[in-house]
């Protein structure tokens, strides 16, 4: 049995400010492999509820977390909250 090894993502940016995730780091190597995540489920999300003008919009961004490293998010507290910050 595979035990969740999740973390809050949240969004710092102007257009998807606020948009939260739990992301299973049991899936991810690296932080681009945090980040791609968080992008695709934010593009589900938006492609799911037809926000077309948003959609287009995140093709745009170049997420990014900084601050922090792929080590420190793995042995931070399961309490934590992670930002991912975007350049549209």
């Amino acid at each position: 049995m595979n035990k969740t090894n999740s973390r809050k993502f949240i969004a710092s940016s102007e257009l998807f400010s606020g948009y939260e995730v739990l992301i299973d780091l049991n899936y991810c190597n690296t932080l681009d492999d945090i980040v791609n995540s968080f992008y695709d489920n934010l593009y589900t999300c938006l492609s799911h509820y037809k926000f077309e003008y948003l959609t287009e919009q995140v093709k745009l961004c170049k997420f990014h977390i900084h601050s922090y490293t792929f080590e420190d998010i793995i042995l931070s507290d399961k309490e934590n909250v992670f930002y991912v910050c975007d350049h549209c």
